[in-house]
């Protein structure tokens, strides 16, 4: 990420430290306080009341909050080809929890020199309470209507499927009244079956109004990965580097999962835009002898790529660095008995462009 929001974040980070007092001392707290929320993530359902535990709220502000904050920034990079053109853009944050995704909104926009309202929906009154003492922007306007009474250009859904289950379907509908001509929809959540299934969901019912899948599913067949038998297959996400806050890195020391890279799904919708012809890595890189090999989902399904060790060079040596959730371009490989093999002169490339003129449906 760039400096810009290295820097706020560890703004953030020191607000949060005050505001709970942090104390290295009650380190062991934290850690359990964090361990017993994160079994509540891990639930098939989720009541959307835990935050009204000062120790729930604690733990996540300490060592979630920052994590969904980039996460968020990821997911807007990947439209600024738009976003940078505007000059007011509306947003709406449904589920703000304790602001960290609101305040990845605003931070973007204001990177970009753009104006902004943000309107933060959230039951948990404490959560925009501390959100308002770690920043309280009056552009940031809180309200508990679905209808917003104006147009909006972005809708943002930060973990929160779980929580609502099947009433993502009328909230959706709802939002739907407000949408302008070109608005996006951005999901983010855990990197879970039931997520998977839920984002499969939501994206029959919106292509229904002409939201089609910009990133990082295909946009009009089903999704590839829930067709898989075995479950740790079933599962589909990014998986980012980052330079781990201090704050979270201390819980972390003592904790006995470790969180390497950010990992969480995703998807963005457009009534604009179309998708780029790029593939989505569902695997990393699978070395194995004299070879390696990366699973990626496409219009077509799910496709196997195969790099012979014999066949590495310059063009195509990027194939080794690919982990879940690279947008990646293959150029000069083809299919054989089902499996998409390079050679010599497959050039294999990321790209960051995830849209581009949409197609009639």
């Amino acid at each position: 990420m760039t400096d810009f929001f290295s820097e706020r974040a560890k703004i953030y980070e020191g607000r949060i430290r005050e505001i709970f007092d942090f104390n290295l001392n009650l380190l062991g707290t934290y850690v359990k306080d964090v361990k017993e929320l994160s079994d509540i993530f891990l639930r098939k359902k989720i009541s959307p009341e835990y935050f009204y535990t000062k120790e729930y709220l604690r733990a996540y502000s300490f060592f979630y909050f920052h994590q969904n904050y980039y996460k968020t920034v990821y997911l807007l990079s990947l439209l600024k080809e738009d976003l940078e053109n505007r000059k007011r853009i509306v947003a709406v944050d449904f589920g703000g929890g304790p602001g960290n995704s609101t305040l990845a909104m605003r931070d973007f926009f204001e990177n970009l020199n753009i104006d902004y309202k943000i309107y933060y929906i959230d039951r948990q009154n404490v959560s925009y309470e501390l959100l308002k003492k770690i920043d309280n922007d009056s552009k940031i306007v809180k309200t508990d209507s679905l209808d917003i009474g104006e147009s909006a250009d972005l809708f943002l859904f930060s973990y929160t499927l779980k929580e609502v289950g099947g009433n993502i379907r009328r909230i959706l509908s709802k939002f739907l009244n407000s949408a302008s001509e070109n608005s996006f929809f951005v999901f983010v959540d855990a990197p879970d079956p039931l997520v998977l299934k839920s984002i499969e969901d939501i994206r029959k019912q919106m292509k229904k109004s002409e939201f089609l899948s910009i990133f990082p599913c295909p946009p009009l067949s089903s999704c590839p990965v829930l067709k898989l038998k075995k479950d740790k297959e079933r599962t589909c996400f990014s998986q980012l580097s980052w330079e781990i806050p201090d704050i979270v890195s201390e819980i972390n020391s003592k904790l006995f999962f470790r969180i390497k890279y950010l990992k969480f799904s995703s998807l963005i919708l457009s009534n604009k835009y179309g998708k780029e012809d790029y593939l989505f890595s569902i695997s990393p890189y699978i070395k194995e002898k004299g070879k390696g090999r990366v699973y990626f989902c496409s219009e077509k399904g799910r496709v196997e790529a195969v790099l012979m060790k014999k066949f590495e060079n310059e063009n195509n040596r990027l194939f080794r660095n690919i982990l879940r959730g690279k947008t990646v371009k293959i150029e000069g490989a083809a299919f054989e008995k089902g499996i998409l093999k390079l050679k010599n002169n497959s050039k294999v490339s990321f790209v960051e462009k995830i849209f581009t003129g949409k197609e009639n449906i």
